[in-house]
């Protein structure tokens, strides 16, 4: 069977959730709205659970709930995907006869199947990321975006807090192009306006996607999409550990992702602020120290501090 018939169209769920996306950008320029002034465009935008926020994890409360994922399908290398740009944003979908890549497991109730992923950046790669670590951002952020199996379409599950579960993923800076995002990268030049779409070559397993260890190690929390409408219905799941990139793969993503025709400007930004937390708790799949053995140790440090300091006294 030919690809072409084998995949079929992208799905285009920034572009579905940014009903008004002619009239908000992330600078303020050419008239739209500003981060600061979304609200007036989406009223959602001002809500009391937005997202991303600042993760501060000496303060997330540990839930023994938070266990593994299963990520289904995640290895599974898929021959040929195609991304798209609806104007904010890098984006890869693919739609194929098979089932398709699903997760399940880390406290989410529910499978949660595999709609699109796209990556968030900034003007460089001292900040580009959406979610920041103790007020620390990454040079980018992944989103993987996942519907819950219990929703027939992305449609069905507006106003409903379990409808997506998001896995965020922090990009850093590594010494080395990182081979899974090859084809990814030489194919930026390809799109050159709002929707276009290039097909990339050889393939694509999700689980590139992801650090090669502790996807046991996370955040959770309540959120929205980050970019109007700015729904609320988000389950969260930001990682602990990075996935790297070159600085060489990284400026080819800012300077050569064209959504304005051939001779417009690159989208250089695409990162929403970070939004107040408000009475929302983070959650953490990492057990905390064990504060009685820390004390011990402090007292037992202490003590041998006294005696050594009465014998010179003495």
């Amino acid at each position: 069977m030919a690809l072409s018939s084998y995949f079929v169209a992208f799905i285009s769920l920034i572009a579905l959730a940014a009903s008004e996306g002619a009239t908000w950008s992330y600078t303020g320029d050419h008239d739209t709205k500003a981060p600061a002034d979304w609200p007036s465009v989406a009223p959602l935008c001002g809500g009391n659970s937005q997202s991303p926020i600042n993760i501060i994890p000496s303060e997330a409360d540990y839930d023994d709930d938070l266990t593994a994922f299963t990520f289904t399908n995640y290895d599974k290398e898929n021959p040929a995907t195609f991304y798209a740009s609806n104007a904010h944003a890098l984006k890869v979908t693919f739609n194929t006869s098979q089932e398709m890549p699903s997760i399940s497991g880390g406290g989410l109730v529910g499978t949660y199947r595999f709609m699109q992923l796209h990556i968030h950046h900034g003007k460089s790669s001292a900040k580009g990321s959406e979610h920041t670590i103790n007020a620390m951002h990454y040079a980018a952020e992944l989103h993987l975006v996942h519907l819950n199996n219990k929703y027939a379409t992305f449609e069905d599950s507006l106003g409903n807090s379990d409808a997506l579960a998001v896995l965020g993923i922090m990009i850093e800076v590594g010494e080395e192009d990182n081979a899974n995002f090859s084809s990814l990268i030489a194919a930026i030049p390809e799109v050159t306006e709002d929707g276009s779409m290039a097909e990339m070559t050889g393939k694509f397993p999700l689980r590139a996607c992801l650090p090669e260890d502790d996807l046991d190690v996370y955040y959770r929390y309540p959120g929205s999409l980050t970019t109007p409408d700015c729904n609320e219905i988000v389950q969260w799941t930001v990682l602990k550990e990075p996935i790297y990139w070159s600085e060489a793969q990284l400026q080819a993503l800012r300077t050569k992702l064209l959504v304005g025709g051939a001779d417009s400007d690159p989208l250089l930004l695409n990162f929403r602020p970070v939004q107040p937390l408000k009475s929302r708790k983070v959650k953490t799949s990492m057990k905390p120290v064990d504060d009685g053995a820390s004390g011990v140790a402090f007292s037992f440090i202490t003590m041998a501090t006294m005696l050594l300091s009465a014998l010179f006294l003495m």
